[in-house]
């Protein structure tokens, strides 16, 4: 997954899509590349799609879809 996220990110992308980037990483790992990756990310789009609580804290916009309709738009705080 590192790799794959790693080869994503070295053209430098102003869009990027990642879909469940961390969810086969222990909790170290994830936290790390969660920081890198909120680094690299400043000035950029990425849409993430996740189930996992972590990866929200780089985001600035949530939202919940459920059976392809959105339930939820909100803020990472109000999750």
């Amino acid at each position: 997954q590192t790799i794959t996220l790693a080869r994503a990110l070295i053209h430098n992308p102003s869009v990027l899509v990642l879909d469940e980037p961390t969810s086969a990483m222990d909790t170290g790992t994830e936290k790390a590349v969660v920081e890198r990756l909120s680094k690299w990310s400043e000035n950029k789009t990425v849409l993430i799609v996740t189930h996992r609580k972590a990866i929200l804290q780089m985001v600035d916009r949530v939202l919940v879809l459920d059976d392809g309709k959105i339930v939820t738009d909100t803020t990472p705080d109000k999750i």
